[in-house]
């Protein structure tokens, strides 16, 4: 970090990646479920970046992408390559356990940002992207819940109007018959 942030070439961006649901995984799953997570979160962060970038596990569910000579409209196009990867990875990888990444970006250029506060900007946004996706997970999740239970709702009224039109034809085809018989006597008279 110290020499990127020395050398003549100082326009650096960095990623942060945070695996979504590790902790949940590890608890419910165990730590191979666990383990098995995080290689393919890693195995989805690897393609899109160069042999200069550097790519290294930070932390128990973080990666850190240190991304020499990336101003920030790359690192952006980055971030969609990440994106764009993940959800490849999800569609070809099946699995009942999708890896989902928090992500968050900054760039240090000269001496507009220091690398180091470049790493906390970047890391902010991670947890910003994170309660964002939560938000966004538990509000499709009350709307699902919603639509299930409308749904629910109307089922049980078509079921409900079935049983009253049920009734109806049980009266109904007796009676019918009752007036077929009167008609005829009518007739025949």
């Amino acid at each position: 970090v110290s020499r990127l942030e020395h050398s003549q070439r100082y326009v650096v961006s960095v990623i942060i990646a945070d695996v979504d649901g590790l902790k949940l995984v590890n608890d419910q799953r165990g730590h191979q479920a666990g383990d098995d997570l995080l290689r393919r979160a890693a195995a989805a962060l690897r393609h899109p970046f160069r042999t200069d970038d550097v790519v290294a596990r930070i932390g128990g569910d973080e990666f850190a992408m240190l991304l020499p000579q990336t101003d920030a409209t790359q690192a952006e196009t980055k971030l969609e390559h990440i994106r764009d990867d993940l959800r490849q990875h999800n569609l070809t990888h099946a699995s009942d356990l999708p890896v989902s990444l928090s992500l968050g970006m900054a760039t240090a250029q000269f001496h507009d940002l220091s690398l180091a506060e470049a790493i906390k900007l970047a890391d902010d946004r991670m947890y910003q992207d994170k309660k964002n996706q939560k938000f966004w997970r538990a509000a499709k999740n009350d709307w699902q819940k919603n639509v299930d239970e409308a749904s629910q709702r109307r089922s049980s009224q078509n079921l409900k109007k079935v049983q009253d039109h049920s009734y109806l034809l049980k009266i109904s085809y007796p009676l019918f018959f009752i007036l077929m018989d009167i008609h005829w006597w009518i007739l025949l008279r």
